[in-house]
């Protein structure tokens, strides 16, 4: 029977460990690279309108109607990653960033705008 050397087990380790390690992204990709200043740098309360929103950031994902004249809107987008030296037996971890730009309108114009970003954390059985 052939011998498998350390350095070929090293290496099937890594590949594994790499196969494990997907990423995957949801939600609006014009977000994705936009921080608190690039957005500032787009969006100026009280000046910018519904038609430059929507050139910018698309169609929103979620719109609430506060009354006749005040409308709220919601970008999101999420990257996550499988992480694997979090796993356990039967249980797999992902990890990642949420960013979400909320919008204020009141009218056809910006009152106010907002971009929070936080990280998660999500573990899922396999039974």
């Amino acid at each position: 029977m052939p011998r498998i050397s350390g350095a070929f087990r090293a290496f099937a380790c890594v590949t594994l460990l790499m196969s494990m390690s997907a990423c995957s992204s949801s939600g609006n990709d014009a977000l994705e690279h936009e921080n608190a200043s690039t957005v500032d740098a787009k969006i100026i309360d009280g000046k910018t309108t519904k038609d430059e929103i929507k050139s910018a950031f698309g169609d929103p994902d979620d719109v609430d109607y506060k009354s006749k004249d005040s409308e709220v809107w919601k970008y999101t987008f999420s990257k996550s990653h499988y992480d694997p030296f979090a796993m356990r037996a039967f249980e797999s971890t992902m990890r990642g960033k949420k960013k979400t730009l909320t919008v204020f309108f009141e009218g056809n114009t910006v009152q106010k705008h907002l971009l929070s970003s936080s990280s998660f954390e999500h573990s899922t059985g396999h039974w």
